[in-house]
């Protein structure tokens, strides 16, 4: 009964944390609502009287064809196109056969978790296409009442915002399950080894594949282990006749993505079927070696395609945007080249900048800046990391004291404070306030504090999250550095013989000062202390929570599970199951700091890019924008000097945002507190040094003007 309480547990935090759920609740919602004013079954009678129209075409296309070839006997050009025909029906027909079945479609939403149907994600995504178009269109349209703007201008925009955004939104939703399936399944890879070694070390014991299934469900966890355990579940609800039929299905099922996932899982349906122990240890052996050297193999080939999409991602999502940036002013200077005199008098024509001009060129701006280059940015990152895969899991760590832990409203709140406060001294710069002590450099750069405002709060925010985690992740993350090699020492003096204590107390010796032998000196004092079993002391009881609560680290839990289960059944069966699995968390280890290493260099430019050069070029930049506005006869810009400050410290706050979500993400797998410590200690000093270097170049550049 307590562990079917504390599996429960688990799997209520897993639900809680699903991914994905906020695409189910949308889609169920409005596809919902889309379904009943559409009518899904005559759009699926219309697709099925489609498939027949083109299979009767497909056969008179045969029909011709082999008329042409055996009666006729053509040239080989005649024969081409024949065979072109052909070739185009039938690939028209798989489409509708696709359509009408979604068998692939399916496959991707099975994978993905999602409990949604293929009709109401399209009803859904066809929604959103409607409503986006018509807000589009309503503010566009909004925007030709209130301004006279050029007709070409405006159907430019109608054409990118009506058409434009509402298909990415479209698209972007209807291939959501294939991204989520895709991600989910490269992140599973570093568990695939370990599904295998549970299984495997569940067959040494006993070879019964129904138990063998559910233990290792029961200990992997997450979308492996949900569907592991859906195994079983198939065959109570009669979707699969036997157990065997539901594994086999499951096999082929992953194969698809992962074909050593799936030899293995074949070579363990082997070793049940051996009647012999040497039999059935070659079998589980050959499943262990196969599944090591793909998952192996996968990950190098992950690590050794990194660099190029990377620099690709600094090239495009950083250095592209800071110099098309720089070359803004030259760029607005060409373009008022037939309206202003650049020797100080007024052209012949006009000087004065029409309203659809300076209406469209700021919102182009801006979109630009702001919008465009981020997301472009932003997709290319999120589609390299969907490739990383999932080696070793970053630890939640907790600080043990829920007073210390502040919470995400308290938090936004002191940082919406001061963030507020130092906008209020830029906009009290921008009504001049501060001339009579510095002139009017504050003046002109005041939009600038804006971004330093922004950037407090978010650093703050950060800061206040993490503030009492980093100590614990520094000292957690030590602990899995240093756990593979101890726990190996451990499980090789119990294959020897000795016995549980005596083997961790002999390799907390041998880690004597270190974060390993802290953690295995605090199990021995426990178990001393309390008299209860390693099991108990490990994972809890009624009497409270166990050591590994204090130490969420999955690849310890799992090793620590799998060390006293194999030590119910002797020396043999540790040597057997546990010693590999220790190499194995060794190997990701190692993958792990090889990855880091090899991306060090690039991502290191990045971050330092973002907190020193991007800061110093934009200012900079604004600076000599400010200075084309004074050299001209009558100051006109298209971009008043403000909205260029704010528009590019906002985009030098989104892009630290992306960078550090790369980085962090590549080099850590997404590791949240990793991610708000790099995001706290960078963002500020990056805004920071813009401010100073705007007040500098303008206070520079325009000293003699």
């Amino acid at each position: 009964m307590e562990a079917e309480s504390g599996r429960s547990s688990e799997v209520t935090a897993v639900h809680e944390g699903k991914a994905g759920e906020w695409f189910e609740n949308y889609v169920r919602f409005l596809g919902g609502i889309f379904m009943s004013l559409g009518n899904p079954t005559k759009r699926l009678e219309t697709l099925e009287a489609q498939r027949e129209k083109v299979r009767l075409r497909l056969r008179q296309q045969e029909e011709e064809y082999n008329r042409y070839v055996l009666i006729e006997v053509p040239s080989m050009a005649v024969r081409d196109r024949e065979e072109r025909k052909l070739e185009k029906l039938q690939k028209r027909l798989d489409n509708l056969e696709e359509l009408i079945t979604r068998r692939k479609y399916q496959r991707e939403i099975y994978f993905a978790g999602l409990e949604v149907t293929p009709t109401e994600i399209h009803y859904a995504a066809l929604g959103t296409f409607f409503l986006s178009a018509v807000a589009l269109a309503a503010l566009v349209g909004g925007i030709l009442l209130s301004s006279p703007v050029n007709l070409n201008a405006f159907f430019l925009l109608l054409l990118l915002s009506v058409l434009f955004v509402p298909m990415l939104l479209y698209l972007y939703l209807y291939n959501y399950p294939s991204m989520l399936s895709r991600r989910l399944r490269v992140q599973t890879l570093g568990r695939a080894p370990e599904a295998i070694h549970y299984m495997a070390m569940s067959l040494r014991l006993n070879p019964s594949l129904h138990q063998a299934v559910q233990f290792s469900a029961e200990n992997v966890g997450g979308t492996l282990g949900e569907a592991l355990g859906k195994i079983h579940w198939d065959t109570v609800t009669r979707k699969q006749p036997t157990l065997e039929r539901s594994y086999m299905a499951f096999a082929n099922e992953w194969g698809h993505w992962n074909e050593d996932f799936m030899r293995s899982l074949q070579a363990l349906k082997m070793g049940v079927s051996e009647k012999t122990p040497e039999g059935r240890a070659r079998h589980l052996e050959k499943a262990h070696d196969i599944i090591l050297s793909g998952t192996r193999r996968k990950i190098d080939e992950f690590a050794a395609s990194l660099a190029g999409p990377t620099t690709i991602f600094f090239g495009l999502g950083v250095l592209l945007p800071m110099v098309i940036g720089a070359m803004m002013p030259m760029i607005f200077l060409a373009n008022l080249g037939g309206t202003i005199n650049l020797q100080g008098g007024a052209s012949n024509n006009n000087s004065t900048i029409s309203s659809s001009a300076f209406l469209v060129t700021n919102v182009g701006f801006i979109v630009v800046m702001t919008v465009v280059f981020p997301l472009i940015a932003y997709i290319y990152a999120v589609q390299i990391l969907n490739r990383r895969p999932g080696t070793l899991d970053p630890a939640k760590v907790r600080t043990g004291n829920p007073r210390d832990e502040w919470s995400l409203s308290k938090a936004s709140l002191v940082g919406l404070g001061v963030g507020l406060a130092v906008s209020f001294v830029g906009v009290l710069a921008g009504l001049g306030y501060f001339n009579a002590y510095v002139g009017s450099v504050l003046q002109e750069t005041w939009t600038a504090f804006i971004v330093l405002g922004i950037s407090l709060m978010f650093s703050i925010v950060a800061f206040l999250r993490i503030r009492f985690l980093e100590k614990r992740h520094r000292a957690l993350y030590q602990l899995e550095q240093e756990f593979p090699d101890t726990f190996f020492q451990i499980a090789s003096q119990m294959g020897e013989g000795v016995s549980l204590n005596n083997a961790i107390q002999h390799g907390a010796e041998g880690a004597k000062g270190t974060e390993s032998a802290k953690f295995f000196q605090h199990i021995l004092y426990i178990m001393h202390l309390s008299g209860q079993t390693p099991e108990q002391v490990l994972f809890g009881s009624t009497r409270g929570p166990g050591v590994m609560e204090q130490y969420p680290s999955r690849p310890m839990r799992v090793a620590m599970r799998a060390l006293l289960e194999a030590s119910k059944k002797g020396p043999e069966a540790i040597s057997e199951t546990v010693l590999p699995m220790a190499e194995f968390l060794k190997e990701l280890r190692n993958t792990d700091q090889n990855i880091r290493t090899s991306l060090k260099g690039t991502t290191q430019m990045m971050r330092g890019s973002v907190m020193f050069f991007t800061p110093v070029v934009i200012g900079i930049t604004g600076a000599l924008y400010l200075l084309l506005s004074s050299v001209l006869a009558n100051g006109a810009l298209i971009v008043p000097a403000p909205i260029f400050f704010l528009v590019m410290g906002v985009y030098l706050v989104e892009i630290t945002f992306i960078v550090l979500y790369f980085a962090v993400g590549v080099e850590w797998s997404g590791d949240r507190v990793r991610y708000l410590g790099s995001l706290w200690s960078t963002l500020w000093i990056s805004s920071l040094i813009y401010v100073f270097a705007a007040i500098f170049g303008v206070a520079m550049l325009t000293a003699g003007v």
